[in-house]
């Protein structure tokens, strides 16, 4: 299947709205409010299929490059260590993942 540029554009549009929000998340503050860990949650989980699906497309060099800084910022966000310390209080749920 392959994406056209509309689509990937939407795509790399959708990741950086998705980084924005786990970009702002403070665990220390959030810990205990549902609604921010499920928004959390479905950010995360959005990425990781965004980063799926755009690494198996072919991109433009822009494309690339907007693609590569974006899994760099949320590879920094250590969102996989987050959501392991978060389950074990029990306030989120054990990652899908730990590729990160």
């Amino acid at each position: 299947m392959s994406k056209t540029d509309a689509e990937i554009v939407e795509a790399l549009l959708a990741f950086e709205t998705a980084l924005a929000m786990l970009e702002r998340f403070n665990p220390d503050r959030h810990a205990e409010d549902v609604a921010v860990l499920a928004m959390f949650t479905v950010a995360d989980d959005g990425i990781y299929e965004l980063i799926d699906t755009l690494s198996s497309h072919p991109l433009t060099e822009k494309q690339s490059a907007a693609f590569l800084a974006r899994v760099a910022r949320f590879k920094a966000l250590d969102t996989a260590n987050i959501r392991d310390a978060l389950a074990r209080y029990g306030c989120s749920p054990v990652p899908r993942r730990l590729a990160n």
